[in-house]
């Protein structure tokens, strides 16, 4: 059940060194990138709220 844990922990480790490491148009470039998955993500969860339940 330990496993189910630190899996998902391991590939975070993964993911903070590799945006540490990376450089700063490469970082900016992710962070843009992130916002606008977010945007479409709160865009989306919005239209199921108003439709009253889940899509698909």
């Amino acid at each position: 059940m330990l496993w189910h844990a630190v899996v998902p922990l391991l590939g975070l480790a993964v993911v903070i060194a590799v945006v540490v490491e990376a450089s700063a148009t490469a970082q900016l470039v992710g962070g843009v990138w992130l916002v606008a998955g977010l945007v479409v993500l709160a865009v989306q969860y919005g239209g199921r709220a108003r439709a009253g339940g889940a899509r698909g």
